[in-house]
Order: structure tokens, then C-alpha cells, then sequence
């Protein structure tokens, strides 16, 4: 968030605030695990999608990690985040070749 002030970028934290930003994206995170659930049980979507339920609940968890105070602002937290892509990726390749 600093950086973006200092160069004078008006991003959804710094227009909003830190905990209203960090409240917005844990809304739409259950918002979208709930979508995806509803979907996957009335089959308006593959059974992928119960797998997929993983990546919004993990960025929740590390979003919620973050907010305590457990997890620092760092290559790590960032990491975690990235690699959530690269998870739904693997989980969706295993499940086109079964």
C-alpha cells in the first residue's frame, strides 16, 4: 500500500482502507464458494467444481491468517496466494484425465 501512495495509484485498499479491502475480498471469496457449491450440487456445472472449493477456502484461510497478524507481508503470503492459480490448474488437469 505504500507504494502505491507514494506514486499516487488510487487502488481498492487505498481508496477503501486496509480492513474494508480485507472485508470486501473475504465477501466475494464466500460468495464465490457458495456459487461454486450450488452449481456443483445442482450439476449446472462439472463435479470439478467440488474440487475447486479448495482454492476459495485456502485464499480465506491465508486472507484471515494475514488480518491476525500470523503470516507478514512477504515472499511467503505471496506465494501462498500465487500458488492457489497453480493448484486449480493441477486440479483441473488431473481431473480432464480421469
Amino acid at each position: 500500500m505504500q507504494g502505491d501512495r507514494i506514486v499516487g495509484k488510487e487502488t481498492i485498499p487505498i481508496l477503501l482502507g486496509e480492513k474494508r479491502a480485507l472485508r470486501l475480498l473475504k465477501t466475494i471469496l464466500v460468495i464465490n464458494f457458495g456459487i461454486l457449491f450450488i452449481s456443483s450440487a445442482f450439476q449446472l456445472i462439472s463435479s470439478l467444481g467440488f474440487a475447486l472449493l479448495i482454492c476459495p477456502a485456502f485464499v480465506f484461510i491465508i486472507l484471515s491468517a494475514h488480518e491476525r497478524g500470523y503470516m507478514l507481508p512477504g515472499i511467503r503470503l505471496e506465494f501462498l496466494v500465487e500458488s492457489n492459480f497453480v493448484m486449480a490448474g493441477v486440479m483441473t488437469l488431473v481431473w480432464s484425465l480421469l
